[in-house]
């Protein structure tokens, strides 16, 4: 089975959700896994909108704590009381903005496997491409989760491919995934993410990753249904 994940990143209302949702379930395929990731205040209505249907439900993001004095933070546990399945965890805007440093990014998946399904994001900038260091980069990503691969899905992101138009090469892509694969022994089911839209994603799927993680071009439903087709 496949993987098709929308990350709507800060975008989309509440009610837009909802109307996401309803336009989404018309256009499923049993053999694709969907996963929508709303914003956290949209979290409890989606997962209300998505009940009976094929869809499951994920957070963009959590913190490794179970409660306390975490000013704007939310926990696994809350995320589990309202029936929020899968979270994301590393995304590159995360780490870039918000500096998530892989220390943290190790805390943040101990809490929550076990308990959610985590999308561990990995990935090297341009700047890190171009001076030779994908591999050390994105080893060093994987390394330090390595001991929870059997219970995550990983989503190799490109970060200098993401919302900006470029797409990696599918073929490019899967090699270094190989690479990575002699160095760390046989990795989790890896998703692609990067400036993914319907006209590409089924390469991705060609070559050996087992799914995609969309951002921009899933705001579109009609956009991401036509990419839950191709990779069906």
């Amino acid at each position: 089975m496949n993987y098709a994940v929308a990350n709507f990143k800060m975008n989309k209302t509440s009610d837009e959700v909802d109307e996401y949702i309803y336009k989404l379930r018309q256009n499923l395929k049993d053999n694709v896994k969907t996963i929508v990731c709303p914003s956290f205040v949209s979290l409890e209505r989606a997962v209300k909108s998505a009940f009976g249907s094929l869809i499951d439900i994920g957070a963009q993001n959590l913190y490794f704590e179970e409660k306390g004095a975490f000013t704007g933070e939310v926990s696994v546990k809350m995320l589990e009381a309202i029936g929020v399945k899968y979270v994301i965890i590393g995304h590159s805007e995360r780490r870039q903005y918000f500096k998530e440093s892989d220390d943290l990014l190790f805390k943040k998946v101990k809490a929550a496997v076990n308990r959610l399904k985590v999308i561990y994001c990995f990935g090297e900038t341009e700047e890190e491409r171009c001076a030779g260091k994908s591999i050390e980069v994105t080893f060093n990503q994987l390394n330090s989760v390595k001991n929870f691969f059997k219970d995550i899905i990983l989503a190799y992101e490109p970060v200098w491919a993401i919302g900006t138009g470029k797409t990696a090469d599918a073929r490019e892509s899967i090699s270094l995934i190989k690479e990575l694969e002699s160095k760390l022994g046989t990795l989790p089911a890896c998703l692609y993410g990067g400036s993914v839209n319907h006209k590409n994603a089924k390469s991705f799927i060609d070559v050996g990753f087992k799914g995609v993680l969309v951002g921009s071009a899933s705001l579109d439903v009609e956009e991401f249904a036509k990419i839950i087709k191709e990779i069906a």
